[in-house]
């Protein structure tokens, strides 16, 4: 059954879906009760007869998706002059979101932590979105997790100003001016419900200091953690990744 094969790699990789199924049929109609088919924001699996009423059941599963509206809902129709079609039966189908709302991780930099860190959070319940400009150092892309996406991108602070209060950030891109850039931008516009930069105490004090002399309010930076993750005697790029993994995972 392709709608069950789709529907299992859907939760797999945490890929926001809906489960089409027709509930009733009565008269001619293309498929049976019972059917099914699956529905994301890029693809479909399965038939519930073609044409026009499951293109418009497509369209409606795809705005549930864009929405992010898990309510289940149904959806009567006669297969008639409306949908250009002529089978004269009527059926009643049921939509079932499986949106699996998740974090969004903003991470700006694809350096060694960087790429241990994407690792250990592949597959995890986050969308992360990763920002560099380096893109011979980032891994290939048929070797990502669904919940990674590559952000191409050498202005760090366009990006940035897309994230929102309940995102989190962190910073770790291979200069300390790209990572006060990244940081002002954040600051500036809104308190993410984390927002990190790797480095040592005293790279954390130096940055405060200059975010207050751009206006960045004490009561922002004290809420950025700096260093990220928790003391360990290793110091290698996993060991580092994998403390600030487990800062992370109260988030998601």
């Amino acid at each position: 059954m392709e709608w069950l094969k789709a529907s299992r790699l859907c939760v797999k990789h945490l890929e926001p879906f809906v489960l089409v199924t027709i509930l009733k049929t009565h008269g001619s109609t293309p498929r049976e009760a019972g059917v099914k088919m699956v529905i994301t924001a890029q693809k479909s699996y399965g038939t519930i007869g073609g044409g026009n009423f499951e293109f418009s059941c497509i369209e409606q599963a795809r705005s549930a998706i864009q929405k992010k509206d898990s309510s289940l809902f149904l959806k009567e129709a006669e297969l008639g002059a409306s949908y250009g079609q002529c089978c004269g039966g009527r059926l009643q189908v049921l939509f079932e979101p499986f949106l699996f709302p998740m974090k969004k991780l903003f991470l700006f930099g694809n350096g060694f932590v960087a790429r241990e860190l994407v690792k250990i959070l592949r597959g995890l319940p986050v969308q992360i979105f990763w920002v560099d400009f380096r893109e011979k150092d980032f891994p290939k892309k048929n070797r990502l997790a669904a919940n990674i996406h590559i952000i191409l991108e050498e202005n760090y602070s366009a990006k940035a100003e897309e994230i929102e209060q309940q995102d989190l950030v962190l910073v770790m891109t291979h200069r300390h001016d790209l990572d006060l850039e990244v940081l002002k931008t954040v600051l500036s516009r809104v308190l993410p419900d984390f927002i990190g930069v790797i480095g040592s105490e005293k790279k954390r004090a130096n940055f405060v200091q200059k975010l207050h002399k751009q206006g960045i309010p004490a009561e922002k930076t004290n809420q950025m953690v700096c260093p990220i993750g928790s003391k360990t005697q290793h110091k290698s790029p996993k060991a580092i990744a994998i403390t600030v993994a487990a800062q992370l995972l109260s988030k998601f």
